[in-house]
């Protein structure tokens, strides 16, 4: 069974997603347990045809949704204005990636050389290993379902593979930088609320301090002073430059996504409200906004549960994580 030793073991299936989709130009070698970022022709090349491609798509995508034909109904006017957000956001997810790749495996170095500091014991990797897996076969699974509905209900042609794969792509790299977000965010509530918890041992451990030096003093000053020196006035002072290196990682964090987050919020918040417009057409049977395939309806509701899920779940954890600092 598959035993992650370390932060680079537990989210090594994000990265192999990375590589896949074509996130990574360089790679990463593993010298005697150094790992260091080493360039790659191979993925570079890959790299830049991806992101021609993703740029390539948006530029047809914008220039064949905006003619007049398309926007001859309310369904068809919200689906060409969500295509065309949900590729944007995509594209600039992907470009976005590319350039903050070395960023954010220097966060990792740095997140890993914290958790030696710490002693993070490595059943926390292996629980955090199962749930990114988790995840995974989650998010596969949802939208593995809503595609398949959509080939039953549209149907499937070879001669639009390209369209499937940068759908396909662009669904991913979406998928991907929200889970990174999300255990970022778990990840820094976890290293947070290990340093609070070893602040409130040492908090107690003054309180129990003070009451022993009071009842020592009026009995032996020897006693007093032998105690007083064991109060851990190093290791607070230690914690604490921990916490300020934590915060370091929270502010380089944030610069490497802070973009992904506004377009991501933005994407899923006029995917929502289109949603529930739609819906309402549906229910007041207005027949512009009329349905013509039999699974459209659930593939709009489960759209709608995915983008409300996604949005909440980036929300929940941000709030977590500044909740433990605070």
């Amino acid at each position: 069974m598959f035993k992650p030793e370390n932060i680079y073991a537990a989210y090594r299936p994000l990265y192999l997603i990375s590589k896949i989709i074509g996130l990574m130009s360089f790679s990463i070698k593993n010298h005697n347990g150094i790992r260091r970022q080493k360039f790659s022709l191979l993925s570079a090349t890959y790299c830049f045809s991806m992101t021609i491609f993703m740029i390539y798509r948006e530029v047809f995508l914008v220039k064949n949704l905006l003619h007049i034909k398309h926007l001859k109904s309310v369904l068809k006017t919200t689906w060409t204005i969500e295509t065309i957000t949900c590729n944007f956001t995509s594209s600039m997810f992907f470009i976005l990636c590319i350039f903050n790749r070395r960023k954010i495996f220097d966060i990792f170095i740095r997140i890993a050389k914290f958790d030696e500091m710490i002693k993070l014991p490595l059943n926390s990797y292996k629980r955090t290993f199962s749930f990114v897996m988790c995840q995974i076969f989650f998010y596969f699974l949802y939208l593995g379902s809503l595609g398949v509905l959509t080939v039953l209900d549209v149907g499937f042609s070879y001669s639009e593979w390209l369209s499937y794969i940068g759908i396909i792509n662009n669904v991913t790299v979406i998928v991907l930088v929200d889970t990174e977000i999300f255990n970022f965010m778990l990840l820094f509530k976890q290293r947070f609320n290990a340093i609070n918890t070893n602040l409130i041992k040492f908090s107690e451990h003054r309180d129990i301090s003070k009451q022993y030096y009071h009842e020592a003093s009026t009995i032996s000053g020897i006693i007093r002073m032998k105690y007083f020196d064991e109060i851990p006035v190093i290791e607070v002072h230690s914690l604490t430059k921990l916490y300020d290196q934590l915060f370091d990682l929270c502010e380089e964090t944030n610069s490497a996504y802070s973009m992904h987050i506004l377009l991501t919020v933005t994407m899923k918040f006029i995917a929502i409200i289109f949603s529930v417009y739609l819906q309402l057409l549906r229910i007041l049977k207005y027949h512009t906004g009329c349905y013509n395939g039999r699974y459209v309806e659930t593939i709009m509701v489960g759209t709608l549960c995915w983008n409300i899920l996604q949005l909440f779940i980036l929300l929940w954890s941000c709030k977590i994580a500044s909740q433990e600092v605070s």
